[in-house]
Parts: C-alpha cells; sequence; structure tokens
C-alpha cells in the first residue's frame, strides 16, 4: 500500500501524528489537509537517513530497542506489509518465547565458538550487573560482538541465560507494552494507522517507507524468502557459506539451509561468499533478472528479486484446482517470476491451461455453481447454464 491509498483509510487524529512526525507549520483543520500535506512530503517522510536517525536511537531502554525491532520486523513479514494489532503482538510475544525456550537447550550454540562466546558473556554479565544496559555499554557491546563474528541472536541467547531478555527476569513483553511501541511509531511517522480498511483496523508500512525500515534494522528477506533463495543454491555452495562462517557443514541440504538461517547468516553474507560467476549463473535462472554488472550488483539483484515475491501460505491440499485457485491473479497477469519460483508451471505455455483449471475451480468450489460441458474446439472454457 502506497501513502497516497493509506492515508485515505485514516482518521484525522492518525493523520495528524504522521504530519506531526516531521513538521509542526501547518494548520490540518480537515482530513483532506492532513492527508494532502502528507502526500506532498512523501520524500522526506521515505527519507532513509531520516529512517535511520528515528529508529536508531539509543535513549531508550535497550528492551524497548528489542521490541521496536521485533515489531518492525513482524510488519515486514506480513503480506503488503499489513497486519492487525493481535498479530503484530502475537508474533513478537512468540518470537520472545522460542529464545527463552532455545537459550535453555544443550545444544544452543553446537554451532558457534564457545571462547568468542565465553568473551561476550562475560561483558555481558558485568554490562547488566546495574540491571541497565547504558547506551555507552550497548555500542561497546554491539562492536565487540561484530569483531568476534557473533550475530546478534547469539547476544539475546546470552542474555537469556543471564536472566536478562528481553528484560530482566527473562519477562517477556505485554500487549501494552506492543501498543506503546507502535504508537511510538506512529509519532516517528514510521508506521501508520489505518482504522478504515474493509477488514477492521490494521497497521500497514507504506511501500514507500520499505526500503529505509529495512536498512535500519538490518532486514533483508523474510525467513520464507531467504529458504527460497538458500534451496536454490547448492549444496557445495551452502558448505562454501558455513566453512566461512567457521560452522560445521555436515548433514544433509535441508541441515545446512536451516543452519544458516538459525545463526542468522544475513543473505548478502551468503551470497558474498560466491564467486561472481556463481553469481552470473544464480541470475540466469532468476526470470527477468539481468546478469551483467559487478559482484555488489548481482547480490543487490538477487535479493531485490526474492525480496518481490509474493509470499504465499504453503498449503497441504492435492487438489490442482485449489493449487492454481490460489496463484490465479498471477496467472491470469502472466506473472512468469513468481510461477516459475514457486512451481506453479516448468514453461511458459503451461499458464492458460494452469489458468483455466483455477477459473474452474473458482466457479464450482467457490461460487458453488455447475457447469456446461461444451464440445469441440473453437468454444469458450466454460459455461453456466
Amino acid at each position: 500500500m502506497r501513502v497516497s491509498e493509506a492515508v485515505k483509510l485514516m482518521s484525522k487524529s492518525y493523520l495528524n501524528r504522521i504530519v506531526d512526525s516531521f513538521t509542526k507549520d501547518f494548520t490540518k483543520e480537515s482530513e483532506a489537509q492532513s492527508q494532502d500535506i502528507i502526500v506532498k512530503n512523501v520524500n522526506e517522510l521515505a527519507d532513509q537517513k531520516r529512517i535511520k536517525n528515528l529508529i536508531q536511537i539509543y535513549e531508550e531502554s535497550y528492551d524497548k530497542q528489542i521490541l521496536q525491532s521485533y515489531v518492525l520486523e513482524a510488519l515486514l513479514e506480513q503480506p503488503e506489509y499489513i497486519a492487525e494489532e493481535s498479530v503484530i503482538i502475537n508474533t513478537v510475544q512468540e518470537v520472545e518465547k522460542a529464545i527463552l525456550k532455545e537459550s535453555q537447550s544443550e545444544n544452543c550454540f553446537q554451532f558457534t565458538d564457545s571462547h568468542d562466546l565465553d568473551i561476550l558473556r562475560t561483558v555481558l554479565d558485568v554490562a547488566i550487573d546495574d540491571s541497565i544496559l547504558s547506551k555507552e555499554e550497548l555500542r561497546l557491546i554491539r562492536h565487540l560482538r561484530q569483531r568476534l563474528g557473533l550475530s546478534e541472536k547469539d547476544q539475546f541467547l546470552l542474555l537469556a541465560q543471564l536472566n536478562h531478555y528481553p528484560r530482566e527476569g527473562n519477562k517477556i513483553h505485554t500487549s501494552s507494552d506492543c501498543r506503546d511501541i507502535l504508537l511510538n511509531l506512529q509519532k516517528k511517522g514510521v508506521v501508520f494507522y489505518c482504522n478504515h480498511l474493509e477488514n477492521g483496523p490494521a497497521y500497514v508500512i507504506p511501500v514507500e517507507l520499505i526500503p529505509g525500515v529495512r536498512s535500519a534494522i538490518g532486514f533483508e528477506l523474510t525467513e520464507t524468502a531467504h529458504s527460497l533463495l538458500l534451496n536454490n543454491l547448492q549444496v557445495n555452495q551452502l558448505s562454501t557459506v558455513l566453512d566461512g562462517c567457521g560452522v560445521t557443514k555436515s548433514g544433509t541440504k535441508e541441515d545446512l539451509i536451516q543452519r544458516i538461517i538459525n545463526i542468522d547468516i544475513q543473505p548478502s553474507q551468503v551470497l558474498n561468499f560466491l564467486s561472481n560467476n556463481e553469481l552470473y549463473a544464480l541470475c540466469k535462472k532468476l526470470p527477468g533478472t539481468a546478469v551483467s554488472g559487478l559482484k555488489e550488483d548481482r547480490i543487490e539483484r538477487i535479493i531485490d528479486y526474492y525480496d518481490n515475491l509474493v509470499i504465499k501460505p504453503s498449503s497441504e491440499s492435492t487438489d490442482e484446482g485449489e493449487f492454481y485457485y490460489d496463484y490465479l491473479k498471477e496467472l491470469a497477469i502472466r506473472d512468469r517470476k513468481n510461477l516459475l519460483t514457486y512451481k506453479v508451471i516448468k514453461k511458459d505455455k503451461e499458464m492458460e491451461k494452469a489458468f483455466e483449471i483455477g477459473t474452474k475451480y473458482l466457479f464450482t468450489k467457490k461460487l458453488k455453481l455447475t457447469l456446461e460441458e461444451l464440445s469441440g474446439n473453437d468454444i469458450p472454457d466454460g459455461c453456466i447454464p
């Protein structure tokens, strides 16, 4: 959803939160005026430097920094970057519970250097001795963690073992905590609250702001898109990535993929381990992706390809008609990229047949209509008596 679409779905008070995030100079007498002010200033709202400065403010407590990132990630993981409040809260709490559970596992750090972990654990233990992680301590810890080659997830797991994740006492964030962050993000002009959506109120990150938000929190791809990218690599390439990160490379392809995701190796890091020739071959396999350019260009192009995929919820149905119905829009507009990536079709010429089957499912199963069988070749795909 673009900014111009989102503002039409917001009441005046919610519009004014966005306006006030970048100026106090305008008189906002009506919803139409507020909408107009926001649309005219979309470039300022979407400015990546502005978004980064607003999101990476270290005055707030560390647990609120964690919560802010989780809330934004929850929105970025949703189709079209739209989510109801309950979905965001549930997603955040499930992530925090998963970290706490994993921290108690015997295999928690089985692929991580124990010496590096001990160094970071000691520093964290000293830093939380007064129950507060100051912004100076956080900067030091972040630089140390990066020098040791450890991920932020490693830091969270260590804090959980020290009884301090996501805050003292290993207490997860409440619904009220999440609402406070969502309100704060509205006041920063990063998240819009669209209370006039047809299916009920929801929070939205407009598409113009997505690059800035992704950059500010270091979010490259959803887990689903990341998995699709890794599945497109060969086993020896996945092994090279893990070996380069000092992690064991034994196991099946599925094991290697899950290991890369679990230890939080970002897509750009994964692709950087490949040679430029390997990146060329990968670009060539992705429909509509240009193959020329420097290594950095190809990496950016590959990530953009997977970032722009239409992520569909996985279906366990074996009904061919239902499967094609799920991709009816993509079949109708002949979206080769998504259709080939998700193996809906293997060749372009299969699109028309798949569209016919999906359309038949729409009329017979969804609309509960009986179709007439037509004989001959020069006829419509179907007919309703």
